[in-house]
């Protein structure tokens, strides 16, 4: 499959229109898989298993894996809390004892987050870098609340 993938181009576009179906509305995934399983020449048992385990199936139909209209379609929230905890420890290959004690640290904040994010004093953005001011990855969630938490009389 990944030598017709890199040498065929028709099959190269097949194969990235699959790609493309976690991105369309959840109501037309069914039918444009099943003019894309039509049209397909040479991955037949590609486009049987997904026909059977991501299309047709009980376990992962496409309600639990479309992300049409979802602001969050990535782990790049993953991504930017572990940047997030690197920067605050300033440490890589953190210690799981280190890393336990800034979660607990972290962890005093929660209900305030809370009761900030509620009453609408704080909202959360995405920016990416090419929108950034700076062109640096935006301040995370704490940096943002920082002076709520002075405000609100924790350091």
């Amino acid at each position: 499959m990944q030598a017709s993938y890199t040498n065929d181009a028709k099959t190269h576009k097949h194969l990235r229109k699959l790609l493309s179906l976690p991105y369309i509305p959840e109501n037309h995934i069914e039918n444009q898989f099943s003019r894309y399983y039509r049209n397909a020449q040479g991955c037949q048992p590609l486009l049987d298993y997904i026909r059977n385990t991501w299309i047709y199936s009980n376990i992962w139909p496409p309600k639990s894996w479309c992300v049409y209209g979802r602001s969050i379609r990535a782990n790049n929230d993953v991504e930017g809390r572990h940047h997030h905890i690197n920067l605050k420890t300033r440490k890589g290959q953190l210690n799981f004892y280190l890393l336990i004690k800034h979660l607990r640290d972290e962890a005093k904040y929660v209900t305030l987050q809370v009761r900030l994010l509620s009453d609408g004093k704080v909202l959360w953005t995405q920016q990416t870098q090419a929108t950034h001011p700076t062109n640096q990855p935006p301040a995370s969630i704490d940096g943002d609340l920082s002076w709520a938490f002075k405000r609100a009389g924790h350091s």
